[in-house]
């Protein structure tokens, strides 16, 4: 079967058009888009976020949030308990002004969750040398207080017996 040069151009309209309605911005959805990897915790449960523009984002996670994991292409449902420091996520939602994101889905691949434990385990280890090393300072700023009293009444002790 032949086409005509008419069949040719309704079958490339037809290709143009549903190529148009495929494109990922000629979507209807009108929801932001934020990437980027967490920083922290903050109050009520909501994430810092350090987003891929620079920019530091508070996102606020909710239960009506859903998150999901990334397992061999496929999503599965995941806790919010995993979102940790170092975790790289993509959150789709509403900003609610420039530097404050209302989540209602968050994903992340396997693989970052598996750098972000391991960013974790680090983690641990050092906050307790850290608060070692900060004990001992204090200590040790102590102890310089105390000998510079004595040497101030030895001072003292010297002035009078002269």
């Amino acid at each position: 079967m032949r086409l005509t040069d008419g069949r040719r151009r309704l079958v490339a309209t037809l290709v143009l058009f549903i190529g148009a309605a495929w494109a990922p911005g000629a979507s209807a959805d009108d929801h932001d888009h934020v990437r980027g990897v967490i920083a922290g915790r903050a109050a009520g449960g909501a994430l810092v976020l350090y987003a891929d523009d620079g920019t530091n984002v508070t996102v606020i996670v909710s239960d009506a949030t859903k998150v999901r994991r990334e397992v061999n292409l496929r999503q599965r449902k995941a806790s919010s308990d995993l979102l940790m420091p170092g975790l790289r996520i993509d959150a789709s939602g509403k900003f609610t002004s420039p530097d404050r994101f209302v989540a209602e889905r968050v994903r992340f691949g396997g693989s970052d969750l598996k750098i972000a434990r391991a960013i974790r385990g680090g983690i641990g280890p050092t906050e307790q040398r850290s608060l070692e090393i900060q004990r001992r300072v204090a200590d040790n700023a102590q102890l310089i207080d105390r000998q510079r009293k004595t040497l101030q009444q030895q001072e003292v002790t010297i002035v009078v017996e002269k």
